[in-house]
């Protein structure tokens, strides 16, 4: 087991990267956004390295954040394309590099230390129950009633968090399934929120909403696809590269139509992508001892792992690990991650220490590492994040004054 304290990323591996919550991650990008609103950030600084300084003369302020589209992404599907030429910064995402916890920092402008979530899937002691997060679903099942949904969000978010931290005056644009989903609602309280169907749809919507006579002082916009078929298809299929080059078109008509308005559109992302090869994918199923060492599955992502033990098992576990997966993945005390910093600075959501579990198991590369529960569906992925890979970590920062 490789502890860390105080050190960085394993330097073993090339191309690791982790948060720069100093002033370079998403993190920081919503500090800028809330001083420029009039909100004074709390935890993280403002963006270091940019020049925000203009940001709070804007009409409006439209965050657009795309899904999975990081810097690897649009250096590779579109290196003269409209986001590539108007790049004026990379950014960090937060650890992990995944939706659940990168899109609550763009939602909230807190870091995952502070918000406390940590991974797609999530074991909760509030409720004794592992839970995928962002539908709030048990893991393995796909559709609940909506009443133990927004029970669920109750129990775990309470009164909920206002969008961006800013009090009034904002608008959440979400695809239409999910935008007044119990999680939506948790993370943009107080805003309006609408739903769109694709991504002209979007588009429009927020030409509409910049161009009223009062639109919102801020609206975040979140687009999905890029994500969804980078999944399905691989973060470098033609699929994938198809799904950009519509939303590089969109954009591009949507900055003509907003000329002289006062708006002020920033793209950016949640996190990168790697394909994920089928022969680096590494199955508990075949790894039976150190499943028998596990109090409950693995939660977190198929790149970050966390593992709760059962009594008495940590030296076994630590000697497992250092024999038999050395080669594929680096394994952490959960409290050392925390306490270096990886998930940002305090203050620490009460229930953190205990969502992280024991141990933190980190892929090396493109291995990832799978628990299949006996009643779930074995999703197959060509691509997935979460990992400290910079293809991962690292997303665009795209500016334009209109």
């Amino acid at each position: 087991m490789r502890n860390i304290t105080d050190t960085g990323p394993n330097p073993k591996i090339w191309r690791q990267l982790l948060p720069d919550y100093e002033g370079g991650s998403i993190a920081n990008l919503m500090s800028s956004i809330m001083q420029a609103r009039g909100v004074a950030p709390e935890i993280c600084p403002p963006l270091m390295g940019v020049d925000d300084s203009a940001w709070c003369d804007a009409r409006s302020i439209v965050l657009i954040v795309a899904d999975g589209v990081g810097s690897r992404q649009i250096a590779s599907l579109s290196p003269q394309g409209l986001l590539s030429r108007n790049k004026c910064s990379d950014l960090s995402s937060v650890f992990l590099s995944t939706t659940a916890c990168a899109l609550t920092t763009l939602m909230t402008g807190l870091p995952p230390r502070t918000h406390g979530l940590v991974g797609w899937h999530m074991h909760f002691d509030e409720l004794d129950a592992m839970l995928a997060v962002l539908p709030l679903t048990r893991r393995g099942v796909r559709k609940e009633p909506d009443a133990d949904l927004a029970e669920r969000a109750r129990i775990l978010f309470g009164a909920g968090l206002p969008l961006a931290g800013l009090p009034d005056g904002t608008l959440a644009l979400s695809p239409d399934p999910i935008y007044d989903s119990p999680f939506s609602q948790a993370h943009s309280r107080d805003a309006e929120r609408s739903g769109y169907f694709g991504t002209a749809d979007l588009f429009e919507r927020i030409c509409e909403h910049a161009l009223g006579p009062q639109p919102p002082r801020y609206t975040y916009a979140y687009f999905e696809a890029f994500d969804a078929y980078s999944h399905r298809y691989g973060c470098n299929s033609d699929k994938a590269r198809a799904v950009l080059a519509d939303f590089e078109q969109r954009l591009e008509g949507a900055l003509q139509r907003l000329a002289g308005s006062g708006t002020l559109v920033i793209v950016t992302a949640d996190h990168g992508f790697i394909d994920a090869p089928p022969d680096r994918l590494i199955e508990l199923d075949d790894h039976p001892q150190l499943a028998d060492m596990l109090a409950r599955p693995l939660w977190g992502e198929r790149r970050v792992a966390f593992c709760s033990l059962k009594p008495g098992r940590h030296k076994d576990f630590e000697r497992y690990m250092a024999t038999q997966l050395d080669d594929v993945c680096d394994g952490y005390r959960s409290t050392d991650l925390i306490d270096a910093g990886w998930y940002g600075p305090p203050p620490q959501h009460p229930k953190f220490a205990a969502r992280t579990g024991d141990y933190t198991l980190i892929m090396r590369e493109d291995w990832t590492l799978r628990d299949i529960l006996p009643d779930e569906r074995p999703y197959e992925l060509a691509a997935v994040h979460g990992g400290l890979s910079e293809a991962e970590m690292r997303v665009p920062l795209a500016v334009f004054a209109c």
